[in-house]
Formats: C-alpha cells, structure tokens, sequence
C-alpha cells in the first residue's frame, strides 16, 4: 500500500467536497468519490469502435491503474486484457527492436521503460468477433477521423477475417499473411486504423494528407489508383477480372501466404526487380525510425542525422542522412520471409546512393549480410571503400545470386558447401552437440534430469545488506520466467506491471523458490535454473495467460530481484493466496 496521504478535500472529478459522499482511497494514495469513479471506469469500458487505451482506469492524479476492492468487479475484465496487450506488445517490441528488447532481458527498469514505450508507439483494437486484442498499426495512424470504423463486424483480427482463412487455415501463419494494398494493387507493407493495409506509396501520401490538418486545412480524400485488369501481375479476386481499390473494406485481398506458399494464382504472382524498396524508412522521411546506430571500433560515439536535401536523389525524396567526422554505421534487418516465399531461390540486389562535401572527403563502404532462420551468417558481400563525389549522387550495388541447395528456413553451414554429399557429411557433428536437440523448430537445450540439483546464481548483489529473507517472510519480488530449452517466455510480472508477493516456507511457490529465494538481501538479483523435480514435474502447467506452456518434464529458469522484505500487514492486500 503507498504511504502517500491525499490531503484534498475535494473530488478532482465533479469538484464536490469529499465528505457529501462515500469516499475511497486508492491503491496510490489518492481519495475519490466512489460513485464518480465508477461512472468513469464504467465509460472507458473497452469498445470495438475505437482503439484500446485504458486511460479510463488510471487515477487522474497520478496515472497509476486504479485499485480497490469495490472497484474489483469493474476493472477485473480490464485487468486481463491490459495484460494480454502487454504481451502483445513484448511480442512487437522483440521484433521491431530485438537488439533493446534482449539488453533489457534480466534489467526489470529497462523492460518496463520498454513496454511503456511500445504501449504511446503501437495501437491495439478489439476484435468483433473473437473479442481478443490485436495489433493495428502505430498510435500515428490510429487517428479517429481518419479512418476509425464503428462495427464490431468490421473490426476483426487476422484470426477471425473471412480473408485470411480463404488462403490459409492455418493460424499460426496469419502473420506472414501478404495483403494487398487498400487503395491500388501493390502487397502492403503498412497496417494502420486497425484493418488498413497500405503500400509504401500510398501510406506516405495518407500520411501528407493527414498532417494537412494540422496545418489547419481540410485533408483531401486519398485517390484510387484503378487495377489495369489484365495488364496486373497480381492474383485477382476469385469471379473478378481485376481489383477494387478504394477505402471500402471490400477493397482488401490476402494475396498469399508466404509461411506455406499457398497463393490463388501464384505462378502469376510476378514482381519487376527493383520494384520494391524492403529498407523501412530509407531516406530518413521519418527520422532514424528503423535503424540502429553505431561507430566504429575504437572511436568516438557518432551521430546521425536527417537534413533536406540541397541536391535531391530524385524528385519524390527531400530528405537524407548524415553522418558526423568519423567512422559511423547505420545498420537494418529486413525479414524476408515477409516478402519473398523462398528467399534463398531469389536474387537480392541492396543498392544505395551516396554523396560527399566539398569541405570534407569522405569515404562510402556498403555490406549485406544474408542469414538463415537461426541466425546463422550464410553469405555475406561487402564494397571497398568509395570516395564520395561532392557534388552528385553516385550508386553503389551488391548482387547476392540464390545458391543452389540452400535454404534461408534450414540450418546450413555458414561456409560455402561445394555439394550436398559435403552438407550430409557435416550434419552428425551437429546432431552430436552435447546438450542439444534438433527439432522442426530448430536446435534446443536438454531440459535437464528431474533429480538434478537446483542452481543458483547472485547476478547482482547490493553493497549493504541490513536483512535478508528467512522462512515465514513476506517477500515482494519482480521476476522473469523463461523455459530452459528454447528461451521462450512464460510468466512475467514485470509485463504486468505488479510486483508479486508471496510467503516464502510456506509451499506456495515450487520448490525451487523456496530454497532458492533464501538468505536474499533487499536489491539482490538472482537466476534460478530449476529442473522440473523442483517444479512442475511430470504434469507441466501454464503461465500467464496469453504465455507459452510449460512441457511435462520442462527445466524453467527464473531472474528474480527481491523488492522489499513485508510485514504481514502490508502484504495482505496482495497475497493471491491470502494468510
């Protein structure tokens, strides 16, 4: 409970004296009326109209979430879906900013600063028909009258869209789902307003049609670019001889499914080379979003920055990046698999254009790496160093040819192989690695024998350490729980924004919490491995909703840093099990 003590004296909501009706006292400290935040939480209810914010259930005061016994039955179904939006955002925050997303793994403060960064950045709607949360795109195109729709029928998920089970059934690929553009016939690369698949082109000219607004003139509508009909390379719809375009819902199409290949007509399916730019954000229209940044080795830090262009690379770019009077690189990674059935089978050109100073020389280098579905390198191309005219843009380009017998999705040796045979013979050194397993999904861990002993590990350990947790302690902790064999996430309570609190001695917990937890100072982090004679055994079980489940016979391992030491008092209202 916060030691916080409200001294106001009036309700913040209807500015009517706190003592003219009941009054309560929240979690944070702060004193409402009941009833006005009843009326408040009961308005901010959840909708399939517009976006999820749950800013109706934060206290006004101070943004915390708002918590009371009376208001449990309120704030019990929007408790559980904050949650499950949470993990959805983990889930894009690992793919849009890995790098981040795996410093931040075992440091609480970095992941929750993470996740509330992705929760301002990313939009999540309600789906009408299976009433779970799904991404929708970004918070910049989430604006209500730009595109928000008002039925629940018109508001679905991938899951549940009519669209998507006619190529697929499969659910696990919605993701790889390739959808055609609203408003012409190119694949999309941009989902926004929940539903609305845009090209690069056409979300680039909503995006100038909306900020149009703010500079206090009505936006234009967003035009069509009608289907040339037989002229078009992509799949039409099924009894149609070309596509609709337009803001209708009619006018979206799933073209294919690049996980199991399947597409109507995908023989036709043919793009031009050099058609399509895959690099997010090339030219720095939207800053340095979707690049990370680095110098050199043994230099100082650099920076890179986005300027208008004094000489245009072409007519439709004003911008381009700069870097500072060093060594810097600006790297991305782009997921093929989104775009391309068989990456490995296809040729890859990566180009870019560069220019110099007059007042300063400078030098150009470009690499493309190419991995395979594990990480693993498998070819890599790189130019020398070019001098950079000062005065035009010159082009640089590295071709990757397809290598016969490779595949991006399959585990191949990073050097070239010079024929299958060669391949076979490599294999059983790898099936032979000890302590590993190779699967469908690729290699995993050994879960380790039941009878095995519990290991623990101090990964950091205050400088002063006045108390430490014995049996009958009320301990408050933050923890991370991953699966041993592959890394995967099951439980967290930093997603859920909650320290958990439990009494240790008691088995309440499995038991390698309740020795491993033991002796732990206030501040100390540790990692616990526990193997599953220490957990859930043979039997397995769940974690937080939405999280993967943990095998029969499954090795967990926990990151769990100890808050605070409670009394019984104070831990009371947070005990799931009670006293």
């Amino acid at each position: 409970m916060s030691t916080f003590t409200d001294t106001s004296t009036e309700c913040a909501i209807c500015l009517s004296a706190l003592d003219g009706a009941r009054t309560i006292t929240l979690s944070c400290g702060h004193k409402w009326h009941l009833a006005c935040l009843q009326q408040q939480i009961e308005s901010a209810r959840p909708s399939h109209a517009k976006r999820l914010i749950f800013s109706g259930c934060r206290c006004a005061k101070c943004g915390a979430f708002c918590e009371h016994p009376e208001l449990e039955n309120l704030t019990r179904r929007t408790d559980a879906l904050r949650a499950r939006v949470d993990a959805l955002v983990a889930e894009q925050l690992e793919a849009d900013a890995p790098d981040a997303w795996r410093e931040a793994r075992h440091d609480a403060t970095a992941r929750a600063r993470l996740v509330d960064e992705g929760r301002r950045t990313y939009a999540y709607y309600l789906c009408g028909g299976c009433d779970a949360p799904y991404f929708g795109g970004t918070v910049d195109c989430a604006d209500e009258m730009e595109g928000e729709l008002t039925t629940s029928e018109e508001r679905l998920c991938n899951a549940c869209s009519p669209k998507s089970q006619a190529v697929c059934s499969e659910l696990a690929h919605r993701p790889s789902h390739v959808w055609k553009c609203r408003y012409c016939c190119n694949p999309s690369t941009f989902v926004c307003y929940a539903n609305v698949h845009f090209c690069d082109s056409c979300h680039a000219k909503n995006s100038r049609r909306v900020r149009s607004r703010g500079r206090g003139t009505e936006p234009s509508t967003l035009e069509a670019i009608p289907c040339p009909g037989e002229g078009c390379p992509f799949p039409k719809p099924e009894g149609r001889d070309r596509h609709s375009n337009g803001p209708s819902l009619d006018c979206e199409q799933v073209y294919y499914c690049a996980s199991c290949e399947t597409c109507p007509s995908r023989h036709a399916f043919l793009e031009n080379p050099g058609s399509r730019n895959f690099v997010v954000n090339p030219s720095g229209e939207e800053g340095l979003r979707g690049w990370r940044a680095n110098n050199g080795r043994g230099y100082p830090p650099c920076n890179w920055t986005v300027e208008d262009s004094e000489i245009r690379v072409d007519e439709n770019t004003r911008t381009n990046f700069v870097s500072s009077y060093q060594w810097c690189i600006a790297s991305q990674t782009v997921p093929l698999r989104q775009y391309v059935r068989n990456p490995s089978a296809a040729r890859l050109e990566v180009s870019a254009k560069y220019m110099g100073r007059t007042d300063c020389p400078s030098v150009f280098k470009m690499a493309a790496i190419v991995t395979n579905a594990q990480g693993r390198e498998i070819h890599r191309a790189a130019t020398s160093e070019l001098a950079a005219p000062a005065d035009f843009w010159e082009k640089t380009t590295l071709s990757i040819e397809p290598r016969k017998g490779q595949r991006l999705g399959r585990d191949v040796p990073a050097s070239p192989v010079s024929s299958p045979l060669h391949w076979r013979r490599r294999q059983p050194k790898k099936r032979a690695k000890k302590g590993w397993r190779k699967t469908r999904d690729g290699w995993l861990r050994l879960d380790l024998p039941a009878d095995s002993t519990l290991r623990v590990g101090v990964t950091h350990r205050p400088k002063e350490c006045s108390m430490k947790s014995q049996p009958g302690d009320f301990l408050s902790v933050h923890y991370n729980a991953t699966l041993f064999s592959n890394d995967k996430e099951f439980d967290s309570s930093i997603l859920r924004e909650e320290p958990f609190v439990f009494q240790i001695g008691r088995k309440q917990m499995n038991e390698g919490w309740e020795k491993g937890l033991l002796s732990m100072c206030v501040g100390e982090q540790r990692k616990l491995v526990v193997p599953s004679g220490l957990a859930y055994g043979d039997v397995g079980g769940y974690g937080s909703e939405s999280m993967n489940r943990i095998q029969p016979g499954a090795t967990l391992v926990y990151h769990v840093e100890l808050l605070a030491i409670l009394d019984a008092e104070a831990a009371a209202p947070h005990m799931v099990w009670g006293l």
